[in-house]
C-alpha cells in the first residue's frame, strides 16, 4: 500500500509541477551551470572550478550526487534548460524514502507501523518544501535511509559483508548528496 500511495503522489508532484519553472531556488544559479560541466570534467569534482572565481568556492561540496543525479536526469529527459530533471530527482527521492521508511519501521516494529511511519513522511509537508525549492535535502535523506536498510541485513558471512559493504557506500552517497546528512550520522 506504500508503494502506490507513494506512486500517486509522485505522480501527482510531476505533473502539478511539470510547467512550473520559476520560483526562487538555488538550482538555477548553482545546480544547474554545475551540471552542464559534467560533461567536460575529467573527475566528477570538477564542477567546483566554476565557482573558483566567486565569493561561493565551497557551493557544491557535499551536493556532488544531487548534482550528477539530476545531469542523469537531463540527459535522460533531453532538458537542459529547465528545473524539471532536477525537481524529478527531488519527487524520486521523496517516493523511495517514503518506501525506505516503510521498510526500516516494519523491521522494527512491524508492518502496520511500518505503514504508519510512511504515511506521516508522505503527508507531511516538509519533503514537498525541498521538492518545491528543489533542494538536496532528499537524496542524501534517501541513500542514508538505503544505508540503513543495508545495514539491517542479515546473510551469510560473504554477504553479510556485502551488506556491509552497500551500506558504507551509501552512507557515503548521502554525505556526498546533502550537506546536511552528516546530521544523520549520530542517529
Amino acid at each position: 500500500m506504500t508503494i502506490i500511495i507513494a506512486s500517486l503522489i509522485a505522480i501527482i508532484m510531476s505533473f502539478s509541477l511539470w510547467n512550473i519553472n520559476f520560483w526562487p531556488t538555488d538550482a538555477k544559479a548553482y545546480y544547474m551551470k554545475a551540471a552542464a560541466q559534467i560533461p567536460d570534467a575529467k573527475y566528477i569534482s570538477s564542477m567546483h572550478k566554476y565557482f573558483k572565481n566567486t565569493d561561493l568556492p565551497y557551493v557544491m561540496h557535499g551536493k556532488e550526487m544531487f548534482v550528477l543525479s539530476a545531469y542523469f536526469f537531463q540527459e535522460l529527459m533531453g532538458d537542459m534548460e529547465t528545473l524539471r530533471p532536477f525537481i524529478l530527482v527531488c519527487i524520486l527521492a521523496v517516493l523511495l524514502s517514503s518506501i525506505f521508511l516503510h521498510v526500516i519501521a516494519a523491521q522494527y516494529w512491524g508492518e502496520k507501523i511500518g505503514f504508519v511511519c510512511a504515511l506521516l513522511f508522505m503527508t507531511s509537508f516538509w519533503p514537498y518544501v525541498y521538492v518545491l525549492f528543489v533542494k538536496h535535502q532528499p537524496l542524501g535523506l534517501m541513500f542514508f535511509l538505503l544505508s540503513v536498510i543495508f545495514l539491517n541485513k542479515k546473510g551469510p558471512k560473504l554477504i553479510g559483508a556485502l551488506y556491509y559493504f552497500l551500506s558504507g557506500i551509501t552512507l557515503c552517497l548521502s554525505l556526498f548528496s546533502s550537506t546536511v546528512a552528516s546530521l544523520y550520522l549520530p542517529y
